[in-house]
C-alpha cells in the first residue's frame, strides 16, 4: 500500500505539471503577451518599437519564445506523466528524478530571472518551486524509507 504522504504528493506533482502545461500552451498562444515584460525590463526598451525597427530580429525573438512554449509544454507533459504513474506508485528513483532535474532547472530559472528583472518571470518561477518542494518534500521520508524499497 502507497504511503498516504505519496497520495498527496503526486497530486500535488498533477497540478504542478498541470501548471507548467498551461503555461507553454500561453507562451504557444501568446508569446508576445507572456514575455513582452521580460524584453522590456532587460532591454528598457519596447519590444513592439524594438520588432518595428528589426524585422528580422523581431521575428526571431518570436519564433524563440515559440519555442521555449513548445519545449514547456513538453516538460509539462513529462510532469503530468511522472506524476500519475512512477511518483503516484511511489517509486523511489521518480522522486529522486524529479530531485536533481528540478535542482538544476530552478538554479536556472532563478539565476534568469534575476538577471532579467521581471517580476512577473520571478512569480511564476515560485510559484513553480512552491509547488516542486511540497510535492518534492511531503513524500520524502515514505519513498526513501528502507521498508518502501522492493
Amino acid at each position: 500500500m502507497v504511503a498516504r504522504s505519496i497520495r498527496i504528493a503526486w497530486k500535488v506533482y498533477l497540478v504542478y505539471g498541470i501548471y507548467m502545461l498551461i503555461l507553454g500552451i500561453l507562451a504557444l498562444a501568446a508569446p508576445q503577451v507572456m514575455y513582452v515584460g521580460q524584453f522590456e525590463a532587460y532591454t528598457g526598451s519596447v519590444f513592439a518599437d524594438f520588432a518595428q525597427m528589426n524585422a528580422r530580429a523581431g521575428t526571431f525573438i518570436g519564433l524563440t519564445l515559440r519555442v521555449f512554449g513548445c519545449m514547456t509544454v513538453l516538460v509539462g507533459i513529462f510532469k503530468i506523466f511522472i506524476a500519475l504513474y512512477p511518483y503516484r506508485k511511489g517509486e523511489t528513483w521518480s522522486w529522486w528524478l524529479i530531485l536533481v532535474i528540478g535542482v538544476i532547472a530552478y538554479s536556472f530559472m532563478f539565476s534568469y530571472s534575476i538577471i532579467l528583472g521581471d517580476v512577473a518571470t520571478w512569480m511564476f518561477t515560485l510559484i513553480g518551486v512552491i509547488l516542486f518542494l511540497i510535492a518534492l518534500l511531503i513524500p520524502a521520508k515514505a519513498m526513501l524509507s528502507k521498508k518502501q524499497k522492493k
